[in-house]
């Protein structure tokens, strides 16, 4: 099976329209089984899309409705316009500069229950600290796609922590599960978010780690927002499976490396089996 994670950075970005068409090329290319998304934006003033094909309704903690721009949406139209079927579900998160209602979302060839997860202590939707992910629950496979905080927010606070022990007890299971996303804290630096991880949850292995075959290592190439003065890659995004997942392959995707780019982010491509 192969799963693709991106932080898109969506209608945020130039060119946009071509850069969803490479998205969905690739796409199309590896036949994925699994999507997640984060910073899947819709403009906050768009009209509300009335016309929905694949998508499943979650019971959202912000009543804030899928709109015509919803990035999402309009990559399943693309799909389903190619001949591909997705079903895809999106929970929204906060407004992101002033103009975009910011979510995470997931697609999948297979139909499957999505569930909002309230992650962050403040919950306001008109506060960029506010986190939230989504648990697609399928028979087989549990998989959550996420955008989580720094180690520390602007308040100081162990803002990641937090986060990290609210999705806990979905990973905590005898059945396959899989979290994907972008983690916001860098795999190297020591004590924080990525030591924490394996501190808790050491049954958890990193796609890069565990992947038979590896290409690539950074997911964000040098100073982006949330990262300014950050002139260093960094390896940020991250596929985390439990101990019934086996990780073929983990390949770093719309980089350098692999072109085209489509986002201040790298994406990450891994092919992966249950045991």
């Amino acid at each position: 099976m192969q799963l693709l994670t991106l932080n898109t950075h969506s209608w945020q970005e130039e060119n946009q329209e071509e850069k969803m068409e490479s998205i969905v090329a690739a796409i199309l290319n590896w036949d994925s089984d699994y999507i997640c998304f984060q910073e899947a934006n819709q403009r906050h003033d768009a009209e509300v899309a009335t016309e929905l094909p694949g998508y499943l309704e979650v019971e959202k903690q912000f009543n804030v409705p899928v709109k015509k721009d919803n990035f999402i949406k309009i990559i399943a139209e693309k799909l389903l316009a190619a001949g591909s079927t997705y079903y895809w579900s999106w929970v929204p998160i906060n407004i992101a500069f002033d103009q975009y209602d910011e979510g995470v979302g997931i697609l999948a060839k297979k139909p499957f229950q999505p569930h909002d997860l309230a992650l962050s202590e403040i919950q306001d939707f008109n506060n960029y600290r506010t986190r939230h992910a989504l648990l697609a629950e399928f028979d087989h496979l549990n998989l959550i796609s996420t955008h989580f905080s720094w180690w520390y927010d602007d308040k100081e606070d162990l803002a990641f922590a937090h986060e990290w022990q609210q999705v806990m007890p979905y990973l905590k299971t005898d059945k396959p599960s899989l979290i994907a996303g972008d983690f916001n804290n860098p795999a190297n630096e020591k004590d924080m978010g990525y030591d924490y991880i394996q501190k808790t949850m050491p049954t958890l292995h990193d796609s890069w780690h565990s992947a038979k075959q590896t290409s690539g290592d950074i997911t964000m190439g040098g100073e982006i927002d949330g990262w300014i003065g950050q002139a260093e890659g960094k390896r940020i995004d991250f596929i985390f499976g439990n101990e019934t997942i086996h990780f073929d392959s983990h390949e770093v995707v719309f980089s350098p490396n692999h072109p085209p780019i489509v986002s201040d982010h790298y994406g990450i491509h891994a092919v992966f089996s249950i045991i």
